[in-house]
């Protein structure tokens, strides 16, 4: 049995032994979600009836909540304030479960609990939304302006003057080339930043600042990010029946569980490795790591719920 197989059997064993605790977790992130969904959509309503009855300045007239530079940044803006200690409290209270380390439903907002901790976990979640950001950007640049170029020779007052059918058909292989890259820049994209995988599970256990998280992340992840692509693409089917709803209150535990213990066995891994390769560390910002007794790295020992 492959280790992807092991992690996915023993997560979903520790779903059933905790499942009132998971779905609960479950349900009070999908609510708060939910809730944000719902404001959101209000703003924008209100938006809508302001922009037809005032004189509302130039970046929010005329734009929808799609559109609007101003509401767009809001909206990003507190989704990092609301849901960063969340994110990085879901990460921890799986990794948590994952070892069968006692943790209570409401250790879910531990990062809520201190400026400390809410401001570090509010940097970490910046950071990695900044830097997804820009590889997505430099990943697909190229096929958005092949698509771009395509459309504007084929609807554009330029390809009328080129000659009709000779831009359209110009335009039309332009479009079929910069669809076919942008879904594959697309993909090598999602295996890069799995990179960052592990920053929010190394982050709170509370041992690195989010600086070495992501750059302990990055030094773990290397030559497991395909692997871990294919990992999720194995819950491509769960994912589909989630459009039924009610799956999701299985899935997303299961999931996230079986995240949590994927983590656990990379991270256990990239400890043991780091005791036992001869060359030195790359950077000091490793030295976050716990002391443990170096072992077989393919045998990681954090409780039952893991690979055995």
């Amino acid at each position: 049995m492959s280790v992807r197989s092991k992690i996915k059997s023993n997560a979903k064993k520790a779903v059933s032994q905790n499942f009132v605790k998971t779905l609960t977790v479950t349900i009070i992130l999908f609510c708060i979600v939910l809730l944000y969904i719902v404001l959101v959509m209000m703003a924008n309503t209100v938006i809508e009836l302001l922009s037809s009855t005032l004189a509302l300045p130039g970046i929010l007239r005329g734009w929808g909540y799609v559109s609007s530079p101003a509401v767009v940044g809001a909206s990003l803006l507190l989704q990092l304030i609301l849901f960063s200690p969340l994110m990085v409290g879901a990460a921890r209270w799986f990794y948590r479960l994952m070892g069968q380390e006692g943790s209570d439903v409401f250790d879910l907002f531990e990062f809520f609990s201190s400026f400390r901790q809410y401001f570090g976990s509010f940097w970490l979640e910046l950071n990695l939304t900044l830097r997804s950001f820009l590889y997505t950007f430099l990943f697909t640049l190229v096929p958005v302006v092949i698509v771009g170029l395509g459309s504007f020779l084929v609807t554009g007052e330029f390809g009328e003057a080129m000659g009709g059918p000779a831009a359209t058909l110009v335009g039309s292989m332009l479009l079929i080339a910069g669809v076919v890259l942008l879904i594959v820049s697309a993909i090598f994209s999602w295996i890069f930043l799995k990179r960052y995988f592990l920053a929010r599970y190394l982050y709170s256990g509370g041992e690195c600042t989010a600086r070495q998280a992501i750059k302990q992340s990055v030094y773990f992840m290397r030559g497991r990010k395909t692997e871990l692509f294919f990992f999720d693409l194995t819950f491509l089917g769960w994912f589909l029946a989630c459009v039924l709803i009610v799956p999701f209150f299985y899935v997303a535990p299961y999931y996230m569980s079986s995240c949590a213990l994927y983590a656990r066995y990379l991270i256990e891994y990239g400890h043991r490795y780091q005791q036992t390769a001869p060359q030195p560390q790359p950077t000091k910002e490793f030295d976050c790591a716990p002391d443990e007794a170096a072992g077989d790295p393919e045998e990681p020992q954090s409780g039952e719920a893991q690979p055995q």
